[in-house]
């Protein structure tokens, strides 16, 4: 069998580049091991950052237009849409004038905003049901579906709508299209609802061929389908390539002194997180802005970076702390920040440095990648099944036990051990690559000979 075209699915286009990282690594293997000559066509949350940023077709995944705006230089700019603001304010006071209209008369406005509701609720059945029937014409001449990376298989974000029904829907479509379905190194777990479990379980069983990224994720699978027998294949980011401008700016460091790269998370912040807690999210801020003032105070340069623009706000806040400590020049607090816009920029940060703090996974894992050490700040399982399988399970520390000192001394030790721990890590990253060259080859080897039913 000829595989014309490949069908990439993910929830990508959210200006996460651990995210992007995956397609760009997946895009590459398959032109490399699989298909040189196939067509790749991206399913992504924003198709158009999709087509720009990885330069293929693309299609979104949810009946949804995606509505962050954020400017070059500004990451402070949140959800805007003028369009919709105005169209908002007309129908509010529309509706308020009808209901001061008729305010004496309860029973009317509670059926108005019954009428309201159900007309609501009727258009959106409508679109989504149209949504599905143009899906499923574009997925017709698509050869193999591939649900690349990520953690894509939970209900903690978006609860049972999110994640769950768009991989059940597009999984369905790809079974009644007769197209190939290929779930590759996903994450999963936490999967909570009985609802999101069903859906998750029929997904992957109108699927030829699912692996997981970690342990964790495999078992999560398994408490959901006791028969599954899942299959482990680390995160497909390992399998990177890299352009010569990282190894070249890697190779123009400054070497006088140490350098620490500290990546932070909007954990717990209400302008991200899904459930926030303000006092946490509080002492978070004050913990990695010690961390930095104990590495100013040992002399050692310092510097916070982004794998997604709502960290920036995390690395201000630490920033306006820190500010309250020392007496800071412009330059200096400009230079404590690296904004990064793509995975290259992103890659070209890490390289900076000697040493990263990481609390984001891929920030983690494309540490590893280009051979930098790292102290974790785990809060989930990703990252601490991450840290294992590289090796460096003596530097991880949970998010709820962390503390500056405990950092601090990680960091020491690292930077007394780095060469003996990049040995380690670059061991590592060639398993990994390496398992990853294999499951790529046997689906290749699956797409053109059709072995598996």
């Amino acid at each position: 069998m000829y595989c014309k075209c490949i069908g990439l699915f993910g929830h990508y286009g959210t200006y996460n580049l651990g995210d992007e990282a995956i397609i760009s690594a997946i895009i590459q293997s398959i032109k490399r091991i699989m298909s040189d000559e196939a067509e790749i066509i991206a399913f992504s949350i924003n198709p158009k950052d999709t087509e720009i940023r990885h330069g293929v077709k693309a299609y979104p995944i949810r009946n949804i237009d995606f509505k962050i705006k954020i400017d070059t230089e500004n990451f402070d700019q949140n959800i805007v849409n003028n369009a919709n603001d105005e169209t908002d304010k007309v129908e509010f006071i529309s509706f308020n004038h009808c209901k001061n209209r008729l305010k004496k008369i309860a029973f009317l406005v509670n059926i108005v905003q019954i009428i309201r509701r159900i007309s609501s609720l009727t258009l959106k059945i409508c679109q989504e049901i149209t949504f599905i029937l143009k899906s499923y014409g574009r997925l017709k001449d698509i050869d193999i579906f591939i649900v690349a990376g990520s953690g894509q298989l939970e209900d903690e974000w978006g609860g049972v709508m999110g994640f769950p029904y768009t991989i059940f829907k597009w999984a369905s479509l790809a079974k009644i299209s007769k197209t190939k379905l290929v779930f590759l190194s996903v994450g999963a777990g936490p999967i909570n609802h009985a609802l999101s479990k069903l859906m998750i379980r029929l997904s992957l069983n109108y699927s030829q061929y699912a692996s997981f990224r970690d342990m964790t994720s495999a078992q999560w699978i398994k408490n959901i389908d006791a028969i599954y027998d899942p299959i482990v294949a680390p995160d497909l980011a390992h399998n990177l390539i890299t352009s010569e401008v990282i190894d070249n700016k890697k190779a123009k460091v400054d070497k006088s002194r140490h350098v620490v790269g500290i990546n932070t998370m909007p954990i717990l912040d209400k302008r991200y997180w899904f459930e926030a807690d303000d006092y946490a999210y509080s002492h978070y801020i004050e913990k990695m802005a010690e961390i930095c003032i104990r590495l100013k105070k040992s002399n050692i340069k310092f510097f916070l970076f982004s794998t997604h623009p709502k960290d920036e706000l995390v690395s201000k806040d630490v920033i306006t702390l820190l500010s309250s400590k020392f007496e800071w020049s412009d330059s200096e607090l400009n230079n404590l920040i690296k904004k990064n816009r793509s995975v290259d920029q992103l890659l070209e940060t890490i390289a900076t440095s000697d040493i990263v703090v990481a609390t984001r996974f891929h920030a983690i894992l494309l540490s590893y990648f280009s051979e930098t050490p790292v102290v974790g700040i785990c809060k989930d399982h990703k990252q601490r099944d991450l840290m294992d399988a590289m090796g460096q399970k003596k530097y991880k520390i949970d998010f709820s036990e962390f503390t500056s000192e405990k950092v601090f001394n990680l960091i020491s030790s690292l930077l007394e051990h780095s060469n003996a721990e990049k040995k380690c890590i670059i061991a590592k990253n060639k398993e990994h690559e390496d398992s990853l060259n294999k499951q790529y080859s046997f689906l290749s080897k699956y797409i053109i000979n059709n072995n598996i039913n």
